[in-house]
Formats: C-alpha cells, structure tokens, sequence
C-alpha cells in the first residue's frame, strides 16, 4: 500500500488504513519512535483502534456522543513505558453511550482484560452491565464517569490487580430491579493492590464502593480522598432495594474471607445505611483522617464475623456514630473522643457534587484538606538546588523534555515522609503524616523571594504545627548579578523576618546552610565557596534560637569522602551530548544535581533531620 507523507502538527500523517487515520510519531535524534497516534472519530474506528492497538500507542477521540453498538473486549497490553493511551477529547467530554446493548451480564461496555492501558477523560453511560470492567493489571484510569449503568459503574474482577483509578465519578447505576449497581466495585476475584484517589461515587442503588469477595481471599485495597454520597437513593431521591453503603470494605458468603482496606481522608456523606461497613470483612481496616456525617450509621463494624485488626484514627463523625469491633482494636484521637465539635465541617450535598477542577481533581471546600488530614505540612523556602522541576514548575512544558536529569534535593524528599521514617524524626513530628510543599525556586536570593510574593504565600498557607526549612545562600553571594544579591547584612535582615513570621504563625523554622558546589577541590578535599553566608546563618540561628543544619559543611564532607570524580560524574548535571532529550548538546554544571545528587543531599538533610533539637515539638 502506498502512503502519501505529510506533516500535521508532531506528527507525520501516513495515512488511513483499515479507516484509521494514523500518525506516527517523527524521527528524533538517530531513532524512529515506532508509535502510532490513532483519531477515532466512530465507533467502527475506536473498535478497530482499540482492538489492534500495540505498546506504545495512542487513540484520540474527538468530543461528542459515540452511540457503541457492541461491547468492546480488549485482551492486547502494553507494557511498562509502553503503555496504550485512550485519551477523551481536550475540548469537550468524550461520551461513550452504550444504550443499544440490553440489560445482561455480559453486556459490560468495555471489558479490559489487558495490562498497562492508560484511559482517560472519558464517559462510560448506559451499558447494560458495568460500563468498563477491569480484568488485567497495571491500568490507569484517570478522569473518567461512568452512569446509568445496569450494574457497577466501573468493576475490578477476575485477578485485576496494581490498577489506579484516579479522579473519577460513578454516579445514578441502577438495575431494572432496583436490587443491584454500585459506584465501584472491588469485588469477587480481585487481585491486590488496587487505589482509588480523588473518586467520587453518589446516587448508586447498591454501594458507593463495594468490596465483597467471592473466589479471591486476602487482599488488599487502598482508598484515598475517595468521597461516597448519598449511596441506596435512586436518582430521583427515591430509596431503592440496595444496600445502600457508602465504603463496604469486604464481606463473602462464607464469612470466611479478608478484603484488607486502608481509608485516608475519605468522606461517607448522608448514605442509607452505613457510611463504613463491616459486613462480615474478616480481614484488617484501617480508617484514617476520614469524614463520615449524616449515615444511618456512620460506622458499622460488629462482633459477629469480626474483622481481625480495625484502626479507626483522627476521624469526625456528626450523626448516628454506630460500632466498632476488631480482634485487634485501636479507636484513638477521633472527634467523638475529644472536644472536636467546633472542627466538625458544615458540609453540603452541593458542596461535595461541585464540578472538578480542570485538572480533574476534587472540588475546592474551604478549610476540608485541613480538616479531613491530620497532618504536618513541611514547607522548603530556597533556591534552585532545593527546587521541585516536576510538576508545574515550568506550565505547559514536558519536564522530561525540558529539565530531565536535573532534580533539586526537595524534589525526592517526600519520598522520605513515610510512616517508618517519620519514626526516626519523632523528636521533631508527632503526626503520622507529612505533605512535602516545595516552594523553591531558580534563582531566587533571600531579598528576591520576598520581593517576588512568594515569601507572602508561604505565611498565608501556614498552621500552626507546620514546619518551614530555610534554604538561602547561592544566589545571595552572587555579587556579579545584581538583580540577586543581598549583602550578608541583608541577608541576615530576611532570615530574621522569615523566621519570626514562620514562628508567628505557630510553625517551627529549621534553617539551612547552603549546600556545597562541586569546587573548589583542594588536595582531594571540596573547600567551602559560600563565602561567608554558612557562618551568617549559624549567628542567626543562634540569636533567634532557631534550629540549623550546617548542610554546606555536611555535603562538604560527603562529597569529599566520594572523590571529586565520582560526584562530578554522578551527582552533578556534567552530561555528555546525545543521551538526555533536554541536553543534546550536553552540559557542564558543577551546582545542579542528576538524580542521584538529589538524593544523597536529600538523605543528609533527612538524617540530620533525626538529630535536631528543636523547642516547639509538633
């Protein structure tokens, strides 16, 4: 077959085969990216895109109504790095209807019994059965809804396992009966290690989640941010014949079985019957920071088929508060324990259906992040050595792309915020969780990162008990650009202000010496080129009896004992040409850190983190 060539946009249009318009991505560098892009703009073509559809490959659709007249059975993976994209329409909602196919059990509308698919922003409506079910492992499924369905939303069977549902809604699935259809479904023959984050589940007949196992036994599911509304009424406000639960964790029809769940900053709003079910669940739950208001009974674990472990932990509960049973009990630091009455949100039906945020994320209400986790957050004020470039650091640009391998110590330090860690910082948190807010940025000098408002952002989102760790130093001393510089006076004058204000605000300052450079090397050794900042700092922290880690003399020394050519080489941005997409030409940087960098400097602050003295304890 011949193919006329020609350019669109990134792409070079080969041209349509079997009816699929289709891109190949072009030459970069010395290699073809052998991957195609693949617009489907019918059902015929999504059928056919999906159904022939390789690692590494992408299907578009465009926004409007698909009227599905079959149910798509996908067995084709991708792999690792090489996953197969579905992705909805950018400019508008991309709607999957699958009225046509009749209420059956095997009218499920997409079936996916593939590994490493990467489905996105797109509606599932209408199936006669679940409108997508998830049979393989490894997929993501990010910004989707699915409704109107006659069974399960969105289902994880067969062995499904290490599946991300992220930011979805499941919402009015009802059966002809009136007996059956949950939001999600983690059920029969599931696999492990399954999450659900930033997923929304309301008006369903049966249960927001359900977690009832049959043929599958001790496992494991995560639940995170995950809100279940209103589950057990109809879309018309009616009370159907379902269960009508919000999060049941497990259950089976022996009693027998484990379906073991960890619920993080959940919210079980106003369901029919329970907001937390136990419903024979013999396995271990653990109920974390969450939200339940308004249920027939908030929670609802009893003696009988009783769970092994139950954790129920700084949680609020307004209404009927129900039971709690585990062999292993630990019910500590909730609202109904301890005067939280005033902590207890004014939380509405129209607050917690808002539209999502364009990203796709939850609904913004006011003061519920704070509320639902009972959390310290560690804010990182610096410069480019302590930057996260992931993310938004740079809107609308590929980091990969862009910045990849540079990588600012902050940018790897959540990393070090799990429970096991936060163990050995105990002299200094409390909490049993840390959320990393990486402030700094490129360039910025102590005078420049107040001037620029980010300083004034910092204070506006501060509470008391957070932590604020101070980074300043290279840009200060760099007296051939004035634009940065701030003399050591200066300098000292901005230290003060951010730590009394970081203070004011009942947070705690821990200052930071500027980490080393990679020169100069004398006789082995790497010398200080901080001038004398470090030492500016040290006085500070001595006059204001602040907390200091002297990170420029310990990186000093760490990169000392590794040699001045293994940290050139490793932990600094040297690169040769032709390997990193963002350098094709190379770079010699001896301040910037390559992974590995990041994570030794990240690892001494960390430790010497373990050892700080500190007058406010959180």
């Amino acid at each position: 077959m011949h193919l006329k060539i020609k350019k669109n946009n990134h792409f070079l249009v080969l041209g349509r085969i079997l009816g699929l318009l289709i891109w190949f991505c072009p030459i970069i560098g010395n290699s073809q990216i052998a991957t195609q892009l693949i617009e489907a703009s019918t059902p015929e073509i999504l059928e056919k895109a999906m159904d022939r559809a390789q690692p590494g490959d992408s299907i578009q659709l465009i926004s409007g109504v698909y009227k599905m007249t079959n149910r798509i059975f996908v067995d084709n993976s991708g792999t690792a790095g090489k996953e197969i994209y579905l992705v909805g329409a950018s400019n508008g909602r991309s709607i999957l209807d699958f009225s046509a196919l009749k209420e059956d059990g095997s009218n499920q509308g997409i079936v996916l019994k593939a590994d490493y698919w990467i489905v996105k922003g797109i509606d599932f409506r209408k199936a006669g059965d679940n409108g997508l079910q998830i049979r393989g492992s490894y997929n993501k499924i990010e910004y989707c809804s699915f409704y109107e369905c006659a069974d399960t939303g969105l289902q994880l069977d067969d062995g499904a396992s290490n599946n991300y549902i992220l930011n979805c809604d499941s919402y009015y699935n009802a059966d002809s009966k009136l007996e059956n259809a949950d939001g999600f479904g983690v059920k029969m023959n599931v696999g492990s290690g399954n999450i659900f984050e930033g997923c929304r589940a309301w008006n369903n007949l049966d249960d927001g989640w359900d977690g009832y196992l049959r043929e599958t036994d001790n496992i494991s599911t995560i639940y995170k941010n995950c809100w279940a509304i209103k589950n057990g009424y109809l879309k018309n406000g009616k009370v159907g014949k379902g269960d009508g639960n919000g999060f049941k964790t497990g259950g089976s029809d022996d009693k027998s079985k484990k379906h073991n769940a960890v619920y993080q900053n959940c919210i079980a709003f106003e369901n029919l019957n329970d907001g937390f079910d136990h419903n024979s669940n013999r396995g271990n739950v653990e109920i974390q920071n969450c939200i339940a208001i308004g249920n027939g009974r908030n929670f609802a674990f009893s003696e009988k088929n009783g769970l092994t472990e139950l954790t129920v932990q700084n949680s609020i509960s307004k209404g009927e508060l129900g039971k709690f049973y585990g062999i292993k009990l630990l019910i500590k630091g909730n609202s109904w324990q301890k005067d939280l009455s005033a902590s207890i949100p004014n939380i509405t039906i129209n607050d917690l259906l808002q539209p999502r945020q364009a990203d796709g994320s939850l609904p913004e209400i006011a003061g519920l992040e704070r509320i639902l986790s009972n959390y310290t957050t560690l804010f990182l004020i610096g410069d480019s050595t302590m930057a996260d470039y992931s993310g938004n650091y740079e809107v609308g640009k590929d980091y990969m792309k862009t910045r990849y391998p540079l990588m600012g110590w902050g940018q790897v330090f959540q990393h070090f915020m799990v429970k096991d860690s936060l163990d050995k910082i105990s002299n200094l948190i409390k909490v049993d969780s840390v959320k990393v807010d990486n402030r700094a940025r490129g360039g910025r000098s102590t005078r420049t990162f107040f001037q620029e408002g980010r300083w004034r952002s910092v204070v506006a989102d501060l509470h008391k008990g957070d932590i604020v760790i101070i980074q300043f130093g290279h840009n200060d001393a760099s007296e051939q650009k004035p634009e940065r510089y701030v003399n050591i006076e200066g300098y000292k004058e901005f230290l003060r202000l951010f730590v009394k204000q970081t203070k004011d605000q009942g947070a705690t300052p821990i200052l930071l010496t500027p980490v080393a450079r990679n020169y100069p090397w004398e006789n082995g050794h790497l010398e200080n080129v901080h001038g004398e900042y470090p030492e500016a700092m040290k006085d500070i922290a001595y006059e204001l009896d602040v907390p200091i880690i002297d990170l420029n003399q310990l990186s000093i020394n760490a990169f000392s004992s590794k040699g001045e050519d293994y940290v050139t080489k490793n932990y600094f941005m040297n690169l040769p040409a032709n390997v990193y997409e963002a350098y094709p030409e190379g770079i010699k940087d001896n301040t910037h850190f390559q992974p590995e960098g990041a994570k030794a400097v990240a690892q001494l602050v960390f430790d010497a983190l373990k050892n700080l003295k500190v007058n406010t304890k959180i």
